[in-house]
């Protein structure tokens, strides 16, 4: 399976497909813009340009921009949504300019008005969003940890979603850690394999187009967000290695969002880790 990292855009766009170039990835993942701010920079035609011609001669395949983490389209507070929805078009638009397959987005918080209308809120947002921007560009829903009233905990949940917006060109991310933390336990094979049938009978396993590998600080159902390098978390070693050499994952892309504590020598750290892991 092809194995990659979210990379940097400290300098640019080109900069993370050096960055990733570099790290040896064979898929990579990055941000459009700040993930914790609302204004997205159109960027001069150079930088696209000079981003598009080092792809040309790369095998990076493939390329995944992930959502800011504003984006709310289950928000019950109308500005919110509204807001959400419209930086929602600008990522569907920057992923179609730098030709990325996916767009990964978190389909937020339902606050105070519960699950439910949470999920029909994202639902109907995705639904807009398509009818203004289009279908070119894949839109992966990840499972979220859960914690405070985000939708998206449940796989049965995210695969309603999917199932709901199928005629829009969506489709599911899996984050491990997020899995893990949300009380998918996958410590070995035998959990991992549980994991894959209910994949199966909810359809995701069809819809399942990217897994974010991350091992988790956090315990087993705790619905604390917090990855960990590749196997020193509660996953564990045995867990990661069984998710690797499942059967229903071995064509799926992987893309590593481990900790960053010394920049790249981490990500070499767990790209190695993952890789040992994996049986040829």
């Amino acid at each position: 399976m092809p194995l990659g990292v979210h990379a940097s855009i400290k300098e640019g766009f080109a900069g993370a497909l050096k960055e990733a170039i570099k790290l040896g990835c064979e898929c990579v993942q990055f941000f459009s813009h700040n993930p914790r701010g609302w204004r997205m920079k159109r960027p001069e035609k150079e930088e696209i340009e000079k981003y598009h011609s080092i792809r040309k001669h790369t095998a990076l395949d493939p390329v995944a921009i992930h959502c800011s983490y504003l984006v709310n389209i289950a928000s019950p507070d109308a500005t919110l949504y509204e807001r959400s929805i419209t930086l929602l078009c600008k990522e569907v638009e920057m992923a179609r300019t730098l030709g990325a397959s996916y767009l990964v987005l978190h389909p937020g918080s339902s606050g105070r008005e519960g699950k439910k209308m949470g999920i029909k809120r994202a639902v109907d947002a995705i639904k807009r969003v398509r009818k203004k921007m289009g279908m070119d560009v894949t839109i992966l829903i990840e499972n979220t940890a859960g914690s405070g009233t985000q939708i998206g905990r449940t796989l049965e949940d995210v695969a309603l979603m999917v199932e709901l917006t199928h005629n829009h060109n969506t489709g599911f991310c899996f984050d491990t850690a997020h899995g893990f933390s949300a009380g998918y336990s996958m410590k070995n094979a035998e959990e991992v394999a549980g994991l894959s049938e209910l994949m199966e009978r909810t359809g995701l396993a069809r819809a399942l187009r990217l897994i974010h590998l991350n091992d988790s600080k956090a315990e087993c159902g705790s619905l604390a967000d917090r990855h960990e390098h590749i196997g020193t978390g509660k996953i564990g070693p045995e867990g990661i290695r069984a998710i690797l050499n499942a059967p229903l994952f071995k064509d799926i892309p992987f893309i590593l969002e481990t900790p960053r504590k010394h920049g790249l020598r981490d990500d070499v750290m767990n790209l190695n880790r993952a890789k040992e892991m994996i049986e040829r």
